[in-house]
């Protein structure tokens, strides 16, 4: 982090990194070893990535499914939303027809890594109503219309600019009983939020987010409705022949302790951020009635506040709040560090000129109460 930066309120964007992933990740440079070679040095790297494979998965109480390490979201989100993602057998021992994923169903706030980063032609947009959440009446007669296709539904667990909490439970039951696979986009989700019951059939987790290094993610699937060959990077027979290349083994280490530190203190931290966040808005609405926070309709994460204030450039604020040493941001971290009009916001029905003057504020296991104080007083001066 740079020295100059001493109010971080940035963890949507990235984490910083966690002092037992540093750990893991120091102890997995220690072993040399390719961890596809069989002698001792190979296979004491193997069990390193195969512990934080099995690490990841119990803590989402996904022992069942099967884990493909990425090089993050947007890889994993780019290998399972293609026409060609097979379908398993299903409980009855019926085969479904492999390449007949002939729909795409998209949320219209999604990241941009899946609203761009798929592989069909016209995907169908789901609306969101103006609190940003799923219409699941729209949902339900998209998959009836569609319930002679194989349909891929893609709805993230939670929004990264708004905070805003998809029901995620509602929707796996929906698309199991149309036949539909349902991918969700969990990064923000996981360590914020519990686990969803039931789990979608494919989950996209990013190992920053949570506090682990950046570049590692991970593509969670259930092998009884998906199957994964080589999709995207082919070669060797890595990741289950999913993922071809060297595995990052020292960041996948520091991916596992990272998810596993985030999971065990998830609700106390859930709990203490939710009340900095509540604080941080109770006190933006006292300084400036007439501030707006998107999403606050709805369930949110509990680190996450998006707000406007009215006449107040988003590009502005954030350059002088920079100069105070104090890190938010506008939207999403992913364009290539533009400043620009939401297209979430645009989704939930905000006009540009409000979109543009829109700010997040994302908290996580460093802030202070010391730091909401001084965002407030940096945003009345």
């Amino acid at each position: 982090m740079d020295a100059r930066t001493s109010v971080y309120c940035d963890y949507n964007a990235t984490a910083p990194l966690r002092d037992s992933a540093r750990q893991a990740m120091l102890g997995a440079m220690a072993v040399d070893g390719n961890p596809s070679s069989i002698h001792a040095n190979g296979r004491s790297a193997r069990r390193t990535i195969e512990d934080a494979r099995k690490t990841i998965l119990m803590g989402l109480g996904a022992e069942d499914y099967r884990l493909v390490f990425t090089s993050g979201a947007t890889e994993a989100l780019a290998m399972v939303l293609r026409p060609t993602t097979k379908r398993a057998h299903d409980k009855a021992d019926m085969a479904l027809p492999y390449g007949r994923n002939s729909r795409l169903f998209v949320a219209t706030t999604e990241h941009v890594a899946a609203l761009d980063g798929h592989g069909f032609e016209s995907p169908t947009k789901l609306a969101v109503d103006q609190s940003g959440v799923v219409d699941l009446a729209a949902l339900d007669a998209h998959l009836d219309r569609a319930s002679d296709d194989d349909a891929l539904v893609c709805v993230h667990g939670a929004n990264n600019e708004t905070g805003v909490v998809q029901p995620i439970a509602d929707i796996a039951r929906r698309c199991r009983e149309a036949g539909a696979l349902f991918v969700s986009d969990l990064v923000q989700w996981i360590g914020r939020e519990p686990i969803p019951d039931p789990l979608p059939d494919v989950m996209i987790i990013s190992a920053h987010k949570l506090g682990g290094p950046a570049g590692v993610g991970a593509l969670v699937y259930n092998p009884a409705t998906v199957e994964f060959g080589p999709a995207l990077i082919r070669g060797g027979g890595q990741e289950m022949g999913a993922r071809a290349g060297t595995e990052n083994r020292v960041g996948i280490a520091g991916f596992a302790a990272a998810v596993a530190e985030a999971l065990g203190e998830q609700e106390a931290e859930a709990n203490r951020v939710a009340g900095l966040r509540d604080s941080f808005e109770l006190a933006l609405k006292e300084a400036f009635p007439s501030a707006i926070v998107f999403g606050d309709g709805a369930h949110r994460l509990p680190n996450t506040s998006c707000f406007a204030l009215e006449g107040r450039q988003a590009s502005t604020t954030l350059m002088r709040l920079d100069l105070e040493g104090i890190a938010l941001s506008s939207g999403s971290a992913c364009s290539s560090g533009k400043v620009k009009a939401s297209h979430v916001l645009a989704a939930m029905g905000a006009d540009d000129l409000l979109a543009n003057c829109a700010l997040r504020l994302s908290l996580g296991y460093g802030t202070t109460e010391s730091d909401i104080r001084r965002v407030i007083e940096a945003l009345r001066r």
